[in-house]
């Protein structure tokens, strides 16, 4: 499904949502009420969307993005007819090693991957080269080790999906994404939670990162990445740190629509009430490993990369984009945002 105004290629197309107007109901539903675009005024025949999403599960360790993977070997297999002994056999190795490997237990081997996709009939050369990719993200060196931190497995998953993805978008109810944050605003956010001056600096160093990887100078050949994101409006209401740090926050905004291959449009006034809180959903390059949604938590994450979980959540993506202005006037409502702060 395409929304209107979902971003050209090579471009980062942001929704800055509003307020919430009522109040968020545990029914794990997504309402929006539609708006009178040119006025911003609810109409006498406004429709109220309302979209079922998919919770995480109370309970239970988040599944990782190797037994995502490897859960993909599996149906591969199974779809072939293939016994675990015969994959074994192929590789020359015992069955058990290809019940790891599918499991998420252990890695597969660039070699081994090639004799399994064989094997098991998957002649698509798209599809060959996306699983092959994504294995490579699997087994690279991790950025991070490198740079002396260590992460919970689920976030080392999460960074994985977000290098391998062709379009990432993502709703963030309270604060301007991390993809997007400067690093005053996102020392001062981290700061509401840690108090460890070690620990907060190695989650700005991360956060960091993760931008200059993603956020690329517009060039008309860069096609490389798209991240769309919705922020609440609410998000750059708060001040987080000072009135500078929100300055400097919301010109980083100005700054990326005209620099970087970022587009910025503002859903000025609506109805939303989610029971979720934030929320991606990132695009990957194969058929079978095609997309997958995260819910983060405090302490934890969820994988969604099933196609019924994973439609929910972009249909309710894309109805919060049909409320959304023309991009046209962004750039007055950061230049009004920032006037505010000067107050």
């Amino acid at each position: 499904m395409k929304a209107p105004g979902e971003p050209r290629p090579g471009q980062v197309l942001v929704l800055i949502a509003p307020r919430v107007l009522h109040a968020a109901r545990p029914t794990g539903r997504i309402s929006l009420v539609s708006l009178d675009r040119r006025s911003g005024e609810h109409n006498t025949e406004s429709h109220v969307y309302s979209i079922a999403l998919p919770q995480p599960e109370a309970s239970g360790r988040p599944e990782t993005a190797q037994a995502i993977f490897g859960r993909q070997l599996n149906a591969l297999r199974e779809r072939a007819g293939i016994s675990l002994e015969a994959a074994g056999a192929h590789l020359v190795c015992d069955k058990s090693k290809i019940s790891r490997i599918e499991g998420g237990k252990v890695t597969v081997k660039d070699d081994d991957l090639h004799l399994l996709l064989d094997l098991y009939g998957e002649d698509d050369r798209e599809e060959r080269l996306a699983l092959l990719g994504f294995n490579a993200r699997l087994n690279e060196p991790k950025w991070w080790r490198k740079r002396g931190h260590l992460l919970p497995e689920w976030y080392c998953s999460y960074l994985v999906f977000e290098s391998a993805a062709t379009l990432i978008r993502t709703y963030e109810r309270h604060f301007v994404p991390g993809l997007l944050q400067t690093k005053a605003y996102a020392e001062a956010v981290i700061r509401c939670r840690y108090t460890d001056e070690t620990q907060i600096r190695r989650l700005v160093d991360i956060r960091m990162h993760r931008q200059k990887a993603v956020l690329k100078k517009r060039t008309a050949g860069n096609q490389t990445r798209i991240l769309w994101a919705m922020i609440d409006k609410a998000a750059l209401d708060d001040v987080f740190g000072d009135p500078g740090i929100m300055r400097e926050q919301i010109a980083f905004l100005s700054r990326a629509l005209e620099t970087l291959n970022v587009q910025i449009q503002v859903v000025e006034r609506g109805a939303l009430a989610a029971r979720s809180n934030s929320f991606s959903i990132l695009r990957l390059r194969g058929q079978l490993l095609s997309e997958v949604v995260y819910l983060e938590q405090i302490d934890s994450a969820q994988f969604f990369d099933h196609p019924a979980g994973s439609e929910s959540y972009r249909q309710a993506f894309c109805e919060i984009a049909n409320v959304a202005r023309e991009p046209s006037g962004t750039q007055a409502f950061l230049a009004e945002a920032a006037d505010k702060l000067r107050d």
